[in-house]
């Protein structure tokens, strides 16, 4: 079973170095992936910041707590949909830019956090407790 510390304390490092990157070099990101930006675009990656700090926050502030099955299912259905969808954009812009290798590396960071959290939302903790003890 997964340790749902260590892996809500990852995200929420990872997470707050992506708002942290985001919200301090969004030009510099959108010039990486050959965005042009006329304004709109910077705007929408400083919101985008937002959030990641947002979900970084709220990651490292309930790390402590029992999550899986129905514990803490709101924490790990709203990570596992963050981090599959964004999978899914991720993938799709890579198929269309392969010569991003910045964009390969955040397609298997996200797609690794949606296996991780989807495991921890489909499995509840005290079961898997069990099992491990031999009960």
């Amino acid at each position: 079973m997964i340790n749902t510390k260590i892996l809500l304390s990852i995200t929420a490092v990872v997470l707050g170095l992506f708002g942290f990157l985001s919200s301090f070099f969004s030009q510099e990101l959108l010039l990486h992936t050959k965005v042009t930006s006329d304004g709109a675009a910077d705007l929408f990656i400083q919101l985008m910041a937002a959030l990641f700090l947002g979900f970084a926050i709220m990651n490292w502030m309930n790390r402590g707590v029992i999550m899986g099955g129905i514990y803490a299912r709101h924490l790990a259905m709203g990570n596992f949909s963050h981090f599959l969808i964004g999978f899914f954009a991720l993938a799709k812009m890579t198929s269309v830019k392969p010569h991003l290798p910045g964009m390969w590396v955040l397609t298997i960071i996200y797609f690794l956090f949606a296996v991780a959290f989807g495991v921890v939302m489909f499995f509840h903790p005290v079961a898997a407790e069990k099992k491990a003890k031999g009960e």
